[in-house]
């Protein structure tokens, strides 16, 4: 008898990477709104993450890490979709009460960033870090340059599926490995189809913790399910 072996779930159809993923979302339902407790739509997502990905692939090149230090919100939501848009490495460090910034600036030695995208506020506060270029992405800017003008700068970039996108930054910890879009497009897959059997919101964090999805499933996951009235 053969040992029992359990293949993985295979990537999901719409879009092998997340940013296609984003782009079928807001060409489907450019006016939907993912998120039921913010405002933006798949297309203003799209056009606000095209221009944080424009900005991003003229400082540093495809493959480098970011880092994300940003609360829960639309903020996050664009600079995760930017950076994985430009081919970058997205490494959110979450700002809350818990989580200030001396936890950013543990994390940009750790996970060796060559920017971090903040909130202004944050900016101020960390001041330098070293080689780490510290970029202000609030919504209508992006270093100061128009986010509507930046969008039409964007160009496509050729992100693989193989292409890292993601690492989750551990606090104390290294070592940490880089996912994929194809990794998390599995891991998304493995979420909604939890979801659609009763978890609850604090189970789907736990198991996406597990996986090293946390913070970022948040953001991704409603947008994989095409979430929004």
């Amino acid at each position: 008898m053969h040992p029992l072996t359990v293949a993985p779930p295979p990537a999901p159809g719409p879009g092998r990477t997340l940013g296609a993923l984003l782009s079928r979302r807001a060409d489907a339902r450019p006016d939907a709104r993912p998120y039921p407790d913010l405002g933006i739509t798949y297309a203003e997502l799209r056009l606000r993450a095209r221009s944080v990905a424009a900005y991003l692939g003229s400082v540093t090149p495809p493959g480098s890490r970011v880092l994300l230090a940003y609360p829960a919100g639309e903020g996050f939501a664009v600079a995760l979709f930017g950076c994985v848009m430009a081919g970058m490495v997205a490494v959110p460090v979450p700002l809350t009460e818990a989580v200030g910034v001396a936890q950013v600036e543990r994390a940009a030695v750790s996970c060796a960033p060559r920017v971090l995208l903040t909130t202004p506020g944050c900016a101020y506060e960390v001041g330098c870090l070293g080689g780490v270029r510290v970029v202000v992405a609030d919504g209508a800017h992006v270093d100061g340059e128009s986010m509507a003008g930046l969008a039409e700068r964007w160009r496509p970039v050729g992100v693989m599926p193989s292409s890292p996108a993601y690492l989750r930054h551990v606090p104390e910890g290294r070592g940490e490995a880089e996912f994929t879009h194809e990794d998390i497009l599995v891991t998304l897959l493995m979420l909604a189809r939890t979801a659609r059997l009763g978890l609850d919101e604090r189970h789907l964090g736990w198991l996406a913790d597990v996986h090293g999805l946390e913070p970022g499933w948040r953001v991704l996951l409603p947008v994989y399910r095409g979430d929004g009235g």
